[in-house]
């Protein structure tokens, strides 16, 4: 880390000096102008004006099965790359075109923008402004919480609902990679805070509170299942529950909100450990995975909340 000192010219004017290896490297050249911009973070950055960074391009060999090539992309996705130039390899290319075309399907931006005999090429097209940090959280937590009320109904009887959960579950998933995209995004160039809505001091936050939204929709989808397959599994009291606490857990993280995210902590310790047997359970072992499904998702809306309350003394 290079540090310089801040000089005073004139009565009011302070100055700092640029690395002249960065300067040079750069192609800048005296009278040129600089773009400062002030982040949340308290950090400046310097921007220059018309000269954008090329995008992060990965070139890539095709010739696994779809299971290997599904973690390569999303992992390139999840890590900020911009550009996927896919080189086919030894398997059939008609049948390693159709297992890119299945994986980027699954990826809402990333679109085919050149394709040949033997490559593609896929590049990010989303438009941020409407997919920035806060929005994708609020769509990933409506999306769960429907699905908390869709799993209540299978567990009363409704055996139709697995179809739609799944939907949403992949669609929780994919807002789940998004959120992590943004924040190394945001960590590669901080410039992209702006457009983004995350900065590098509440990223971490904004990920982790992600990643048990995206566990709570995984679980809710068990217990319909489990449900589903062993027919009607009459519901405890608490269980109705579950979508007032985890509104107020996500509406204490994004208001950053001290006292509505203790209230939060105090509930789901009340709640915490359904039996594992109900006497109202025809199958027990059915109603043992439920319960461990419920108490699941009360942990992580407990540190929905515990997150909420530290994130409150950042405001």
């Amino acid at each position: 880390m290079d540090t310089r000192k801040i000089q005073k010219t004139g009565h009011s004017t302070f100055t700092i000096s640029l690395p002249k290896d960065w300067v040079v490297r750069s192609g800048l050249s005296k009278g040129e102008s600089m773009k400062l911009s002030l982040r949340g973070d308290g950090t400046m950055v310097l921007n220059i004006p018309g000269r954008p960074r090329n995008p992060r391009e990965y070139d890539m060999v095709v010739d696994d099965d779809i299971d290997t090539l599904y973690r390569k992309i999303i992992g390139l996705y999840i890590s900020g790359f911009t550009a996927i130039n896919f080189r086919f390899g030894d398997r059939d290319p008609n049948r390693l075109r159709s297992d890119i075309k299945t994986v980027l399907s699954r990826i809402t931006g990333f679109e085919i923008v050149e394709e040949e005999a033997d490559r593609l090429v896929a590049r990010d097209l989303l438009d941020y402004s409407r997919y920035d940090t806060v929005r994708a959280l609020e769509r990933m937590h409506k999306m769960t919480r429907s699905m908390l009320r869709l799993s209540v109904e299978s567990m009363e009887g409704d055996k139709g609902r697995i179809p739609d959960m799944e939907d949403m579950d992949h669609s929780v998933n994919f807002y789940n990679w998004l959120i992590k995209r943004h924040y190394n995004l945001v960590l590669y160039d901080s410039s992209n805070s702006e457009t983004l809505g995350i900065y590098r001091d509440n990223g971490s936050n904004y990920v982790t509170v992600s990643n048990n939204l995206e566990r709570i929709a995984d679980h809710a989808l068990n217990m319909a299942k489990v449900a589903s397959g062993q027919g009607p599994i009459p519901p405890d009291t608490a269980f109705f529950q579950l979508q007032e606490i985890l509104d107020r857990s996500v509406k204490a993280f994004l208001e950053k909100d001290a006292e509505v995210s203790e209230s939060v902590i105090h509930s789901c310790r009340e709640l915490r450990w359904v039996d594992r047997v109900h006497d109202g359970a025809e199958n027990a072992i059915a109603w043992a995975e439920v319960a461990d499904s419920f108490n699941r998702i009360i942990t992580y809306i407990d540190e929905i909340a515990e997150i909420a309350y530290r994130a409150s003394f950042m405001k």
